[in-house]
């Protein structure tokens, strides 16, 4: 509903006010702000919706930059746990080893509950299931910068979604 929308967009927005900032992109990769370490961002993460109840996690972005190279990078791992044992993590990462190359990906896992409405157009709208599912995903690219803001290289991607609890005499079941 919008209340829950607003609710959660309130309390994402009030995280945000809340989190130390650096500065721009620019500003804060260049070697006279930053000239090496490591710099660490935290934010809790709070939010609610009918279908979780309840998520608690944590958000970390993490970003250097190492000077030899003339590289930076960030990793922002985030977790969260709902109160309807839901489950998702994630790596998200990017890596640039000097003015050329770079590497960008994430690797997460989610182990949650969502609700199936059916096939078609002529599903009854009362007729909810819901179903479980792991989704774990691997993503990884490698980049070379060709010309101005033009990158090309390789990207692969490994997806493998199980449904693992459905509703016995559901469609998704049945096979319906």
């Amino acid at each position: 509903s919008m209340r829950v929308l607003f609710f959660q967009i309130s309390i994402i927005l009030l995280l945000f006010s809340l989190m130390p900032t650096a500065g721009s992109a620019q500003g804060f990769f260049s070697k006279n702000y930053y000239p090496s370490g490591v710099r660490f961002a935290p934010m809790p993460v709070i939010a609610y919706s009918p279908e979780t109840d309840w998520n608690f996690g944590a958000n970390v972005k993490m970003t250097w930059r190492f000077n030899r190279l003339d590289g930076w990078g960030w990793l922002k791992p985030q977790f969260t746990y709902s109160l309807n044992d839901q489950l998702r993590a994630s790596l998200p990462w990017r890596l640039r080893f000097s003015n050329r190359w770079e590497t960008r990906g994430k690797a997460s896992y989610s182990d949650y509950n969502f609700l199936f409405f059916g096939i078609g157009n002529d599903q009854d709208p009362d007729a909810v299931e819901e179903y479980t599912y792991r989704y774990p995903e691997v993503e990884v690219n490698l980049l070379r910068l060709i010309r101005g803001s033009t990158w090309m290289g390789a990207s692969y991607t490994f997806v493998d979604m199980d449904i693992t609890e459905t509703d016995p005499d559901g469609q998704l079941a049945t096979g319906d």
